[in-house]
């Protein structure tokens, strides 16, 4: 996100579960090209994070469910005198539909960006964990004994990661901009 690659290293696999859904500000899918690597053979996916220049004012929400499932998110952005702010969490708890599944989730995501007529400067900072518990699949035979039962467990997912990233950009002329990364 924000010309970060979120892909492992070595394969094909895209921790989806990392990123806050609440400070997306757009995604765009595109075909597969070179200048994405090698990874991106069948496409590449960018996703636009929020800033406090794109996004302003507060916003909060909390739902639950079935199974012991409550969640929750707030944002809040602002700019002034050039300076931007943008804050958003967001976290998940759920029992899980079947015994010894329960999964854990919790997001931060923060932004402080500066700006002039031709510069634009970001210093974002990310970090997240996430358990997601599922059990294998319970024999038929154990299950005609008590509904119940389960067969594996634990097989739980666990991602954690902190992210510090620097970006910036400057317009050349009119047409032509020089962009930089740095996490």
């Amino acid at each position: 996100h924000n010309g970060i690659r979120l892909n492992e290293a070595f394969g094909d696999t895209v921790n989806w579960d990392l990123i806050p859904e609440v400070a997306i500000s757009r995604a765009e899918v595109f075909s597969n090209n070179p200048a994405f690597g090698l990874n991106a053979l069948g496409g590449a996916v960018s996703i636009q994070m929020k800033n406090g220049f794109n996004y302003h004012g507060f916003e909060g929400s909390i739902q639950g469910g079935s199974y012991g499932q409550i969640g929750g998110n707030i944002q809040y952005g602002g700019e002034k005198d050039g300076f931007g702010v943008y804050v958003a969490a967001d976290a998940v708890h759920s029992d899980g539909w079947r015994l010894q599944s329960p999964s854990d989730l919790a997001r931060f995501y923060g932004d402080l960006g500066w700006k002039n007529d031709k510069t634009e400067v970001h210093l974002v900072a990310s970090a997240a964990t996430t358990n997601l518990g599922v059990v294998g699949p319970t024999p038929v035979e154990m299950l005609n004994q008590n509904w119940n039962s389960i067969y594996t467990w634990p097989q739980t997912t666990e991602n954690n990661v902190g992210m510090l990233a620097l970006n910036g950009k400057y317009d050349l002329t009119d047409t032509w901009q020089l962009q930089g990364n740095l996490y």
